[in-house]
Parts: C-alpha cells; sequence; structure tokens
C-alpha cells in the first residue's frame, strides 16, 4: 500500500488543528475509521488525497459514512435505525454521552419490522459502525456520537425518555441480583412517577423489555396490595402529578415561544440587513463594482430578498473597481502611469500631485505642487526615473523615486503637452504660438519651432510629431529643425501616438476619428471614437469617452468594439491605461475613477450599411441571426455573440422595406408589410432566396401589425386608416391560411386602428389591440369573439402573452396585464413602473420570468415579473424602436438608430454566480467592519 505525496501531512494537520495543535482526546477512532474510508477510495493500492476528501476527511469521514449507510436504506430499515441507535447510547447527567452494549434480542424488541431491522444492523456492521459479539452489539466508535448530526439529533429528542429507561434498567438488575428483594421495588410517588414516564415515552420505545416489564409489573403488584390504605395518598399524588404535568407543559410552551421569537426577530434582522447591504450595493455602482458585487452577494446570503436580486443582477456588469480621492483635491485633470505599471501620477486642479501604488493603490503626496496650479498634463519619462506636469507658471521635473523636483522650466509661461524623448534625456512643450525641446536634466533650451501646436509625439525615430488646432501634423528634425513632413486631417488634433518600436506606427485622432498606420492619410485606417481619447502604451487600445454617456474601447487591428459601459454623468477629463494590464484610469471631477476591462461585457452593435432606422427587429431560429427592417430594406445578420468577430450582414433585401416584419417560427418564411403604393397589402417571401411567394390582398386599410402563429400555420394582420382621425368600425384584423393565403377568418368590430395582434402559445387564441384601449381575444378555429378586455389609453405598443397563455401583457401609456381567463386587470409586473411612462415594445425571456421593456424613446429596461422590481437597464443612444428577447438565448436585440446593439444577459440565470465570478474574491476584514459591523468577520461565506 502506497500514499500520496502530502496525504499524511494533511491528516496530521487535521488532527492537530482541532485543539491549539494538540491532537484532541479520541481521535484514534477518528484516525482508523478515516483510513479505512479512504482505502475503499482508493486507487489500486494508493490511499489519494482525492480520496481522504471524498470519504470526508477526519471531521466528516464517520459522519459521511453513517449517512450513506443511512441514505441507502428503505423506510422501513431507516425508522429500525431511528429505534436502535439511540438505545445503544448512554446519556450523562453532565452532557457528555457514551456508547454501551446492549444485547441484541433487547435492541430488535418490540420494532415492527423485525427482518428490516437486522438488515440495518448488518449494513452498519458491514461499515464498520456496529460491532456485534456474540449476544450484544455496540457503536464501534464513540466518535459517531459527536461526528453524525442525525444520531446526536436524535439522541437529544430521546434524551428524557434515555435517562428514565437507564434508571429502570439499573434498577431493574439491582433487584435481580439481590435475589429480587421486594424492598428494591418501586412503591409509591416513584411507582406513579415512573409508570407515567413510561406511558409518555416515545412510540419508538412502545414497550419494555422483558425483564423490565417484569420488574414494572411486580412493583405494581406490591403497591396494588396497600392501594386502599394509600387511596387517599394516591389520589393527592395523581393531583399533584397532574399539576407538575401541567407546569412542564406550559414551561415547555413558553420556551417554544421563546425560541419562535428568536427565530422570528433572526430572520427580521437578516431581512434588514440584506436591505442595507443591497442599498449598499447600489450606492457604489459605477465607482466600486467589485465591492458592489460583494455586497450584493452578501446580502442575497443573508436573506434572499426582492432587494438582493436586482443589486445582484445590476452590478454583475458593473467594471468599476475603485474612486480614489484625497482630502487635498476633488477634481483630477491629468494622469500617467509608469512605463511599467508599478505607479500612477495624479494631478489635480489645484495644483496637487499624487503618487499612487497600483497594488494597494496607496497615496503618497508629493510635497511641491507646481506653483500656480492650473496643471493640464503629466507624463513619465520613457525608463520611469522622470515625471514631469505643467501649470500656468512653468513645468516641473521630478524623480520619480525620491518624489523631489529636479528640474524647473519656468520659461514655459502656457503649455498644453509635454513629452519625453525615446531615451528620456529631452522634453517637448507644446505652447501657444511655439514648439520647444529642452534638456530634461539641466533644463537647456535646445530646439524651437515656430509652429502651434497641441498634441506632441515623440517616433521611435527621435523625431517629433506636433499637431494643433488646423489638422496638420508635422514631423520635426529636432537636431537641425527642420520640417520634414506635414499630413493634413479633417479636425482638430486632439490626440497623437507614436510607436517606440517603429516610426511607421503612429495614431492620430483628430475630430471624431482616429487615424492608424504610418503616417500618411492614404495609408491609415480609420476608427470613429467620438469624444475624448487615448490610446494603451503598445498602441493596440483606444479608450474614448463620448458625449452620451459612455466609454468605448476598441481594437485597433481588428476596428471591433472590446468593451462599452455607461459612465452616466460622471466627467471624464482625463484617461490613461495601465501598461501590460487591464486597468483603465480617468480623471473625473470626484476623484481618479478604475475600471477593469477585463469586467467589461464587450457590446455587438450591428451597424447599418445605410442612413436607416430599422424599425423591427427579430431573432432567426437559434438566436444565430437576426432579420431588421427598415424603410431602404430588409437585412439578415448574423449573430457575432462570443467569436470575436465583426458583426457582418448576411444578405440585404431592398426590394423589401418597410416598417413591420415577422418571421415565421422555423424561420424559412417572412412576412412584410408592402410599401407604397401597396399600403394595404402583405409579401410573404422566402428568408434564403428573398423570391416573392405570394402577396395577400384583403385589407383596405393600411397594415399595422403582423404575427405568425406558433406552427406558422396561420398569419394574423391588424390594420387602420391612414389619417388621424379615428377609422371607424371598418378596422379589422385577418386570419390567413399561410399556405394557400386565404382569409380563414375576418375579426370585425374594432372601433380604432388595430395596433397590436399576437397568437396564445398554443395558437388557439389569438389577441386584437387597438387604439381605444380595447384588447379582443378570438377563437382562431371559429374566429368567434371570445372576451373583450379594457385597458387605459390607445394601445399601440407591443401585445404579448405569457408562456402560460393564462396573462397577456399590452405596451401603452403605462403597462396593462390581464388574466385572460376571467378578464380582470392585474398588478403584476406594474406596481413599480411608473404609471405616466410610455412602454410601447415588450418581449418574454425564454422562461418568462423577465420582461424586456422599451421606457419612452430613449431607454430598455428588464423587469423582473416575479419580483415586480427592475433588475438592469440597456443604455443606447438615440431612439429605440424596437426591443426582442431570443426565444431559445440570454441574448436581447435593441434597435435604435444607429443599428441593432445585441447584449447577453445571461447573467440572469443565476445573478449570485454572476457577482461573485467577476469580483473574483472576498470581502476583506476592513469592508467586513465597515459594511457588517454586527456580523463576526467571515462567519458566513459572501462567495
Amino acid at each position: 500500500m502506497t500514499l500520496d505525496d502530502g496525504l499524511a501531512d494533511v491528516i496530521l494537520h487535521e488532527l492537530g488543528a482541532t485543539a491549539d495543535g494538540q491532537p484532541a482526546t479520541g481521535v484514534l477512532p477518528l484516525l482508523s475509521h478515516v483510513l479505512w474510508a479512504t482505502w475503499r477510495q482508493r486507487t489500486g493500492s494508493r490511499l489519494t488525497v482525492a480520496g481522504y476528501h471524498v470519504a470526508g476527511g477526519i471531521s466528516q469521514a464517520i459522519a459521511t459514512t453513517a449517512e450513506q449507510v443511512y441514505t441507502t436504506l428503505d423506510a422501513a430499515g431507516q425508522e429500525a435505525t431511528r429505534r436502535m441507535l439511540p438505545r445503544l447510547v448512554r446519556v450523562g447527567e453532565d452532557g457528555i454521552d457514551t456508547a454501551r452494549p446492549v444485547e441484541r434480542s433487547a435492541l430488535l424488541h418490540g420494532l415492527p419490522d423485525p427482518h428490516a431491522a437486522q438488515q440495518a444492523i448488518n449494513r452498519f456492521t458491514g461499515a464498520r459502525l456496529l460491532t456485534l459479539d456474540r449476544d450484544t452489539a455496540r457503536i464501534s466508535h464513540e466518535a459517531l456520537l459527536r461526528a453524525w448530526p442525525r444520531l446526536r439529533e436524535w439522541v437529544e429528542a430521546d434524551r428524557d425518555w434515555l435517562h428514565v429507561h437507564q434508571q429502570l434498567a439499573d434498577d431493574a438488575q439491582a433487584w435481580e441480583r439481590a435475589g429480587r428483594d421486594t424492598s428494591l421495588l418501586y412503591r409509591g410517588n416513584r411507582l406513579t412517577a415512573m409508570r407515567e414516564r413510561s406511558a409518555q415515552a416515545p412510540t419508538r420505545a412502545v414497550e419494555l423489555e422483558p425483564a423490565l416489564a417484569e420488574f414494572m409489573e411486580v412493583s405494581w403488584h406490591h403497591e396494588r396490595r396497600g392501594r386502599r390504605r394509600r387511596r387517599f395518598a394516591v389520589a393527592l399524588l395523581a393531583g399533584l402529578t397532574v399539576l407538575v404535568v401541567i407546569a412542564a407543559g406550559l414551561t415547555a410552551r413558553a420556551r417554544d415561544a421563546a425560541e419562535q421569537a428568536g427565530i422570528a426577530r433572526s430572520q427580521t434582522e437578516a431581512v434588514r440587513l440584506s436591505r442595507d447591504l443591497a442599498a449598499s450595493s447600489t450606492a457604489l455602482r459605477g465607482t466600486n463594482g467589485t465591492l458592489a458585487q460583494l455586497l450584493s452577494a452578501a446580502a442575497w446570503q443573508r436573506s434572499n430578498t426582492d432587494e438582493a436580486f436586482p443589486a445582484m443582477a445590476m452590478s454583475s456588469q458593473d467594471p468599476s473597481v475603485g474612486l480614489l480621492t484625497d482630502d487635498r483635491f476633488t477634481e483630477v485633470d491629468g494622469l500617467a502611469f509608469h512605463p511599467d505599471g508599478s505607479r500612477l501620477v495624479s494631478k489635480a486642479d489645484n495644483g496637487t500631485m499624487t503618487l499612487w501604488r497600483t497594488d494597494t493603490w496607496k497615496p503618497t503626496h508629493v510635497t511641491q505642487a507646481a506653483y500656480g496650479g492650473g496643471f493640464s498634463a503629466v507624463t513619465f519619462s520613457p525608463n520611469g526615473a522622470l515625471f514631469a506636469a505643467n501649470s500656468r507658471q512653468g513645468i516641473k521635473i521630478w524623480d520619480a523615486g525620491a518624489a523631489t523636483v529636479k528640474v524647473v522650466l519656468d520659461q514655459v509661461s502656457e503649455s498644453t503637452d509635454i513629452e519625453f524623448s525615446p531615451n528620456g534625456s529631452m522634453i517637448a512643450t507644446a505652447e501657444c504660438q511655439k514648439t520647444r525641446v529642452w534638456d530634461a536634466t539641466t533644463g537647456k533650451e535646445l530646439a524651437r519651432f515656430n509652429s502651434p501646436a497641441g498634441e506632441l509625439a515623440f517616433a521611435a525615430d527621435g523625431t517629433l510629431l506636433t499637431g494643433g488646432d488646423d489638422g496638420v501634423v508635422h514631423r520635426w528634425d529636432v537636431a537641425t529643425g527642420k520640417l520634414m513632413s506635414s499630413v493634413t486631417f479633417s479636425g482638430k488634433v486632439e490626440r497623437i501616438w507614436s510607436s517606440p518600436d517603429s516610426a511607421d506606427k503612429t495614431i492620430v485622432c483628430a475630430g471624431v476619428t482616429c487615424h492608424i498606420g504610418p503616417l500618411d492619410t492614404k495609408r491609415m485606417s480609420r476608427l470613429m471614437v467620438g469624444g475624448l481619447a487615448t490610446v494603451n502604451s503598445d498602441g493596440s487600445l483606444i479608450a474614448a469617452s463620448s458625449y452620451d454617456g459612455f466609454l468605448n474601447v476598441w481594437n485597433t487591428r481588428t476596428a471591433k468594439q472590446v468593451a462599452r459601459f455607461h459612465v452616466g454623468d460622471t466627467e471624464v477629463i482625463k484617461l490613461a491605461f495601465k501598461p501590460h494590464g487591464s486597468t483603465l484610469a480617468a480623471g473625473t471631477s470626484r476623484g481618479v475613477q478604475l475600471w477593469d476591462l477585463s469586467h467589461a461585457q464587450p457590446e455587438d452593435q450591428l451597424p447599418l450599411p445605410q442612413d436607416d432606422t430599422p424599425r423591427e427587429v427579430k431573432f432567426t431560429r437559434g438566436a444565430s441571426g437576426l432579420i431588421s427592417i427598415g424603410r431602404k430594406g430588409t437585412l439578415q445578420w448574423k449573430n457575432p455573440q462570443g467569436s470575436g468577430k465583426p458583426a457582418e450582414i448576411v444578405r440585404a433585401y431592398p426590394d423589401h422595406p418597410g416598417e413591420l416584419i415577422a418571421l415565421s417560427p422555423d424561420g424559412t418564411t417572412v412576412a412584410t408589410a408592402a410599401p407604397e403604393p401597396r399600403l394595404t397589402q402583405i409579401d410573404l417571401w422566402d428568408r434564403s432566396s428573398g423570391k416573392l411567394i405570394r402577396t395577400l390582398r384583403g385589407h383596405t386599410q393600411v397594415i399595422r401589425s403582423l404575427a405568425f402563429s406558433p406552427d406558422g400555420t396561420m398569419l394574423i394582420s391588424g390594420a387602420g386608416q391612414t389619417s388621424a382621425t379615428r377609422s371607424g368600425p371598418g378596422s379589422n384584423a385577418l386570419l390567413w391560411d399561410t399556405a394557400t393565403g386565404a382569409i380563414r377568418a375576418k375579426l370585425t368590430g374594432h372601433t380604432d386602428d388595430v395596433w397590436q395582434v399576437t397568437f396564445s402559445p398554443d395558437g388557439s387564441t389569438v389577441a386584437t389591440a387597438d387604439g381605444s384601449g380595447a384588447v379582443r381575444l378570438w377563437d382562431t378555429r371559429t374566429g368567434k369573439l371570445r372576451r373583450v378586455l379594457y385597458g387605459s389609453g390607445g394601445l399601440r405598443g407591443s401585445l404579448v402573452f405569457d408562456h402560460s397563455g393564462t396573462t397577456l401583457m399590452a405596451g401603452s401609456d403605462g403597462l396593462s396585464v390581464w388574466d385572460t381567463r376571467n378578464g380582470r386587470h392585474k398588478m403584476l409586473a406594474t406596481a413599480g413602473l411608473e404609471k405616466s411612462e410610455s412602454y410601447e415594445d415588450v418581449s418574454l425571456s425564454s422562461d418568462g420570468r423577465f420582461a424586456l421593456l422599451t421606457k419612452g424613446t430613449f431607454d430598455a429596461l428588464i423587469w423582473d415579473l416575479n419580483r415586480d422590481r427592475l433588475v438592469t437597464e440597456i443604455n443606447v443612444p438615440g431612439n429605440v424602436s424596437d426591443v426582442e428577447f431570443a426565444s431559445d438565448a440570454w441574448i436581447v436585440a435593441v434597435a435604435n438608430a444607429d443599428g441593432v446593439k445585441l447584449v447577453n444577459v445571461g447573467f440572469l440565470q443565476d445573478p449570485y454566480a454572476a457577482v461573485c465570478r467577476q469580483a473574483g474574491r472576498e470581502l476583506t476584514r476592513e469592508e467586513w467592519a465597515a459594511y457588517l459591523p454586527s456580523v463576526p468577520y467571515e462567519s458566513f461565506r459572501v462567495c
């Protein structure tokens, strides 16, 4: 037999960890059993660490074995085990219980199924938990009494009766040993009390063993001889006994009430703490997402409150990891990372300089601030030995190690940018009407170029690049002062980056576009980024904050957006990437905000190839693609999620423009409302070829809504007048046979345009909603009206059945919800929504738990229908025209003026797992003390 390396150490460690490093009393039986249990899990002849852990280790091996044996028994065997094992325990007055041998006949006495009991004994003996001698049985290891929770519970439940039984057995044995001396029999109060306690024994005690029963019977026989003399005393004793029993009952009831009150208080406290933690999590979102995630997980662990669930869902996608603040400043307008990423220097608008260690984010204050304040730029030298910052009254250069000033360039009264040369010996300054180069050690002026510049960058060959408001980037020879080349870009030059390894690799951000490649507009690729931009150290990433409250990150090699997240109203003044890492820092009006880009979820934006807005979007079968319609045609997209590739258009159908589209369940047939001048007609066409299958004619008014039945054999369409006036009784809905194009039923009686139509999940019912606020339910087999549901306001939004078909939701001014079985309004999923808001588009998740809604025209949100809570918001720029939940995947599509945005919402399946995976750690002791001060540290596991 051989042991895995380290197995002995693990066992000895667990043996010694029970009592201040010294093995606890009674560990040898534990050791014996765990070695046997590990042997049963062996691989060949090797005892493994994995087998040891499967066996349960020192602390759990016996309990694990016992529980496994117990659970394999049938119901009769388990009941027999419940009755037998407590009989093998001697309970102590001091609470210390020990194992005791019991004759097998006594062990089996009174059990309803002796065969099942014997089978249980055999199983426990085979597992080395019981030991059988010739006539007796006993528990093999007293450790089982402490290690197996189930046995402890049984003993505690029977403790009073076991005390009585032990005393009775001892007295009966003493009587037998004394030759049945009558003086040792029970008499009077003792006999009465023993009989009553025996009568109150648990049902598993049913009847006493023969020797004990005989002792009690003989005692009772002798007692009856003196009954007449003691009748009065017995009656009095009985009365007193009743009082004692009543008092005991009242005491027990009071104890139970106290316990229940304690449990209620604990539950109330857990709910309160859960809600407080959820509120704290919400307050931290956007500044410290990691802590927000941990607090939301802690809230869920304390109590599964309605507040904890959305707190987890909302924080799970937050890439923020901290906000660096200091009492000496508020607004930070300059940032630079040390080339090795170990430190960050920040500069505040009041001239304060701070060095931060990036492993702990602890600050070191730079004692000498630049006079006059007004910093606008800060940078490290390429080797990290120096850092520099400018102000209105000059430029200071610090020794990065000592944080002391080495050089002051007080000749520079006003500058917008500063850059060190590749070897760190020179520093260039961009000034109002000129650019100058200085010796970084002595402060001597080395070169001057009489060309205004706002942005600078040294190229790998030592030349200097300058750019200004006129959009021209110049390349200068520093040694000769000669202009080597000029390139003109459209818009003000906002950022210049040049590779430290190649003079041909340059990034110039001008206006809203970054140009990438050799410094030549004809050879440079373009990437539209929007607002304030920065480039990482190797030029592979560009980050830019936009004016719509988003921060975007692109891969410059693939031109694919790798991260996009909402920063809300946070004013981003300066951005900086940490070298060799995923951290992005921003100088803001509140301090230095940090994000971890590895936590940011990339979003797939399906851009429009033409100036058109998708009016409706539908997922194809399997969520592998999408199809959208606009006024310039229909587009079919390939879903790029998870592929790492940019979104692409699979096919364009310019012959099928419009505003309404429906896709058959199998994804093969498309229905679109025909364009002008055929506004009253519907085209059915093949998705793979784009060829027209047939045109449906029957409406006399403009098509307003379309929907396929769940099996694809029917199509429902609604229509109304083109004018703004009410269309009157002529507005109708038609039920079509998709195979023949025939009208199966005319659904008439609407008093306004039929804006929305939908089928129930089983296809037996179709719902139509008109602008008057009425929803009609129709039988699809007969075409007859079943019920009319009345809502509030015109129902022009989506009409959606839940997956059971018993609930119907309609988007309108507010969200109307009905029980289709009785026509009554239901408040489910509406209590927390703003009643005055418009929720025109509604789509349900595949499991029916969540609703994707448009709020007004600018926001999309996901609502938890069970908890009636907002669980997450999807921020998109511009007007939202449609939203769609994939029917078989956790993906949502949001259509707006820029195209179609795809968002993975898989975190909704298990937000707790999502936040723990994202956080990747537990709460620190300091965080625990701050947010859970009344709870002992690590008394429960957060993740």
